[in-house]
């Protein structure tokens, strides 16, 4: 929905809307991971071409000027956009999801969308804001049912939200689906539940909004999950920017409703009360073990997203090697705890790694990818900041390497890119309990599906946000529509998991066989009750 908003460590915010998808280079290429190719997802892209120093200064500086140029043209939400121009940008809009997207019709029908692209076409037939030109769009994005899938805002409206803007002042969490007050040292009492925003029943407000909020399949855990992050972006795109706020709300155990009006606040205030946030207190490192006693220990990950550089690889592999080396393999420890319910992936070789020490049997990445084109369309609107020429040329080669034409218009991954793989001979033997969690989403969520018919592994928490039979990620193009400036967040590569069969329903997420979510009573007294329900569960074993 959203780009990230400038703060200090992006790595401290869990959630899509901030860091998944806007990741500039670091994660162009999210294919398998083969050493005989040189993983395209391992490095960075070399540059495209090699010239002098001053050449180089000369086309940074006239990339950077062309950006400023954008960035003063481009409108914000109040712009109002003429029909001939609505016109051209939506047609762009249907013309990149149908060319690029490769799971397009995954969760919803070619018949459905082509009924839905043609009855929104066929409204445009006045002027309209920017605001009103997306949130007319986003239903069509949340209809891909697609996790990666999303339309965010310009840069210019953003800068404007975090300078000026006049924004919902309260963090948020969802306690069963439930929206509450999620910080200590704001006026409203932390955990009560927002009944009103300026006279609109909070229920009404969330329906509106969290269509603007990303998921793989029918699952609704992902949604409510990361619709918190962005939520006072998503309150102004979608009522706008009032100067202040009247909210009713009921604290825990109490039987009347509180009511404060707040004033509005601009998004640099939003983002840090959003990180100083209750439920965020217990600051996670990226992966870290603990040893409970001497049969129990919990292994958390809280993502793939790191890598580039070889001294964090190596960190992790030292890790990973040092902590099941530890765990004894068959004479080690019974139980093991592994935390995945703030990973929302990353890297395909972290993941596969993790795997590597989790697995009983030879395994593969996945059962098969797919992409519809090998070649980039509407090259001319990608984002030039995120897509120079060279990118775009490396991307390309690449798509051609990795997947082939079969007997259809479909490219499907060739078979020395996704190997069989081997267990680590180190590999856990014991019991596992997997948390899981609707944040669990893309490779976390496909390292999910890889061990959910292992019998020794046991899944709690929430439905995972990433589907757990097929996704469309890699590959993530950033369109700009040049007219009206949305932003479209493009996937392109279709990933089916090594789950099929009526067991796992094909458009829900991993299914856990306990379910365990927070109560807000729980949520005050910062209980971990999913972690506590594993204990629990080894206990009586």
């Amino acid at each position: 929905m959203f780009k990230p908003r400038q703060v200090q460590s992006l790595d401290r915010i869990p959630g899509r809307f901030l860091k998944r998808c806007w990741l500039g280079l670091a994660i162009l290429v999210l294919t398998f991971a083969t050493a005989a190719l040189s993983p395209v997802w391992a490095t960075q892209p070399p540059a495209a071409e090699r010239s002098d120093d001053n050449s180089n200064r000369n086309r940074k500086a006239e990339r950077r000027a062309e950006r400023q140029r954008q960035l003063a043209a481009q409108p914000l939400l109040d712009t109002i956009i003429p029909v001939d121009q609505l016109k051209k940008d939506y047609q762009l809009f249907r013309d990149i999801l149908e060319q690029a997207h490769g799971g397009l019709y995954l969760h919803t029908s070619k018949e459905i969308f082509d009924g839905s692209f043609d009855s929104v076409a066929r409204s445009l037939t006045k002027p309209m804001k920017v605001r009103d030109f997306n949130m007319l769009l986003a239903p069509l994005i949340d209809a891909t049912h697609c996790g990666h899938t999303s339309i965010t805002i310009s840069n210019k409206q953003l800068d404007h939200f975090m300078k000026a803007g006049q924004l919902f002042p309260v963090p948020i969490i969802f306690l069963n689906q439930k929206p509450c007050v999620d910080h200590d040292k704001v006026e409203l009492p932390l955990g009560a539940k927002i009944l009103t925003v300026n006279g609109v029943a909070m229920d009404e407000i969330v329906k509106k909004v969290l269509v603007l909020a990303p998921a793989d399949g029918f699952g609704s855990a992902m949604k409510y999950r990361t619709l918190p992050i962005d939520f006072d972006l998503a309150y102004a795109l979608a009522y706008g920017e009032p100067e202040e706020f009247k909210i009713s709300c009921l604290p825990f155990g109490a039987k009347e409703p509180v009511v404060k009006t707040l004033a509005a606040i601009p998004g640099k205030r939003t983002v840090a009360l959003y990180e100083s946030r209750y439920s965020a207190r217990r600051k996670a490192k990226k992966f870290r073990y603990q040893s409970l006693n001497e049969n129990t220990g919990i292994l958390t990950v809280n993502t793939f997203e790191f890598g580039i550089s070889k001294k964090s690889k190596q960190k992790y592999k030292d890790f990973l090697r040092d902590t099941f080396a530890s765990l004894g393999g068959e004479a080690g420890k019974q139980n093991l705890i592994v935390d995945l319910r703030e990973n929302e992936g990353g890297y395909p070789k972290n993941e596969m790694l993790l795997a590597s020490y989790l697995a009983r049997k030879p395994f593969r990445e996945m059962k098969n990818a797919k992409v519809i084109t090998v070649s980039i369309p509407a090259k001319e609107h990608l984002d030039h900041k995120e897509f120079p020429p060279g990118i775009i040329r490396y991307v390309e080669k690449h798509l051609v390497r990795e997947f082939e034409k079969t007997d259809s218009d479909i490219y499907h991954v060739k078979e020395d890119v996704n190997p069989q793989r081997q267990p680590r001979a180190t590999a856990y033997q014991g019991n596992l309990y997997v948390l899981i969690s609707g944040t669990t989403h893309s490779g976390a969520s496909s390292l999910c599906s890889l061990l959910r018919e292992y019998p020794n592994v046991t899944f709690i928490g929430e439905e995972t946000g990433g589907c757990s039979t097929a996704f469309t990620a890699g590959n993530l193009l950033v369109y700009n529509l040049p007219h009206s400036w949305c932003q479209i967040v493009v996937p392109v590569i279709r990933y089916e998991t090594n789950l099929h069969g009526s067991k796992y329903p094909a458009h829900r997420g991993l299914v856990p066989d306990h379910p365990v979510e927070q109560t807000q009573e729980e949520f005050l007294e910062g209980t971990d009750s999913v972690q506590q329900f594993a204990l629990e569960l080894i206990k009586k074993s």
